[in-house]
């Protein structure tokens, strides 16, 4: 009798092993085509936030890089930018150029050069800021809002989709 549990016990054990290893395979199959055909976030429980928070670890990482390197310039302003107006974007919080300046982190005078360019290119809307006629508002275009959101929704899916292979490979 015992013998005979145990022998079941462990074709269940088998079965839910079977089991977890299609859904896990089922899984990376549907990341890996939303990654290739650009589906909704929401097709893969990506939210705003989710994408926010992307984007502000992606501005961390950068700064701890700049720290750790010290002298060794890493030079990249503009993406600086675009992640900092989408997540202040996300946040419903309004952006000032004076404010986009600081979170390039570079001088003022360069970071106005990379929103004057920014804003030629379309990527940056530049609107009059409705409770302060002196100040101006800065925000991604649509267009770069989507290319925004559609990199981050890439980093987040390739990111679950290695976190759900090193938890299957840690299971084997």
């Amino acid at each position: 009798m015992k013998t005979e549990l145990i022998a079941m016990l462990a074709d269940v054990g088998r079965s839910l092993t079977s089991l977890a290893d299609e859904l896990n395979a089922d899984a990376k199959d549907h990341l890996e085509a939303a990654i290739r055909n650009d589906a909704p976030a929401v097709a893969v429980g990506i939210s705003d936030d989710d994408l926010a928070r992307c984007a502000a670890r992606i501005t961390h990482a950068r700064r701890v890089r700049d720290e750790i390197f010290g002298d060794l310039t890493f030079f990249d302003p503009n993406w600086d930018m675009l992640l900092d107006l989408f997540v202040q974007q996300a946040k419903g919080q309004p952006v000032s150029v004076s404010s986009l300046c600081v979170a390039s982190a570079v001088p003022a005078t360069t970071a106005l050069r990379h929103i004057a360019g920014l804003e030629e290119s379309g990527a940056i809307v530049r609107r009059a800021d409705p409770d302060d006629k002196r100040r101006m508002l800065l925000s991604l275009s649509d267009d770069a809002s989507a290319k925004t959101r559609l990199f981050l929704r890439k980093m987040v899916i390739e990111g679950r989709a290695a976190a759900a292979g090193a938890i299957s490979r840690s299971r084997s």
